[in-house]
């Protein structure tokens, strides 16, 4: 059993990468599009996808994923139809694993809110969960297309404002990944509809990364970004460099997996070795890319 507290959505794609058979999911509140994509390409190699989720303006909504190009693929989606919230946040792998805990599959749980999952193998533990997923989907209605039903209305949590701040943190999400035209149109998107000061100055602040780029890199245990004072750049991919933390003032070695625009993709010495061949380097490469969709 593993628990993991930081960088989740990594984590989670991780273990969907490893599917052979089968994905089912039960998931409140689904928006993020990383995760999203990790389903799409589980389809394309053949994964069996079954998706249960909760009929509100989050996941049914104007900004919501495109649910119905995951349908298209051959996904399984269905709104629960049980009489309380269904507010689960579980996976199952192949029957031989579940990602369980207090993470939904949102921007905000990764960028805003301190969350969990556990990774675990127990077969008692994946039967029950097995067990509790048949169950969910006897109660539920199987959506050929995800605007069939009107949302409903969902008194736990105020939908306004849960996705307008979704959608703030998934422009910081675009924005670390270098994609800052997608960034700076979603934040004029919502612009329209919240005039909060905060979004208005974020606005400004990634036209001016735009204006004047800069390497970056966030520091998450083990996958790193930093704001330089000086704008250079700070090494090639495949070296290895030498910096100060943003937490402490050691100093830290980080491996530069790969340059995208004014993104830096770096390993850190906290989780995994470094690449010790140009095969490992490339293996890893990939793999981030594909992850992310650069």
């Amino acid at each position: 059993m593993k628990a993991h507290f930081n960088r989740i959505a990594y984590q989670i794609i991780e273990e969907i990468s490893t599917a052979e058979n089968s994905i089912k999911i039960a998931i409140a509140w689904f928006t993020n599009e990383n995760l999203f994509n990790s389903i799409i390409k589980a389809l394309d190699r053949g994964i069996k996808v079954e998706l249960i989720t909760i009929n509100d303006n989050i996941n049914n909504g104007k900004l919501s994923l495109d649910f119905n190009s995951y349908i298209e693929k051959g996904g399984e989606f269905y709104f629960s139809n049980v009489s309380g919230l269904m507010h689960h946040k579980f996976a199952l792998i192949d029957e031989k694993a579940v990602i369980s805990g207090s993470y939904n599959w949102t921007y905000n749980a990764e960028y805003r809110n301190e969350e969990n999952i556990l990774i675990s193998n127990n077969l008692q533990v994946i039967l029950k969960f097995n067990s509790e997923f048949k169950k969910l989907k006897i109660n539920s209605i199987i959506q050929k297309k995800k605007i069939s039903l009107i949302p409903k209305m969902n008194l736990e949590v105020n939908e306004t404002n849960y996705v307008k701040e979704d959608l703030f943190y998934k422009s910081i999400d675009e924005e670390r990944k270098g994609n800052l035209n997608k960034s700076i149109n979603l934040l004029e998107s919502l612009e329209k509809i919240d005039s909060n000061p905060k979004i208005t100055i974020r606005i400004s602040e990634v036209k001016e990364k735009i204006k004047n780029p800069k390497y970056i890199y966030h520091i998450e245990d083990g996958q790193f970004s930093y704001d330089f004072e000086k704008d250079y750049l700070i090494g090639k991919e495949g070296e290895i460099v030498e910096v100060s933390t943003d937490r402490t003032d050691d100093t830290d070695y980080l491996y530069i997996l790969f340059i995208e625009g004014n993104y830096v993709e770096c390993i850190g010495n906290i989780e995994r070795d470094f690449p010790k061949t140009k095969f490992e380097h490339n293996k890893i490469k990939k793999m981030i890319l594909e992850t992310y969709n650069y």
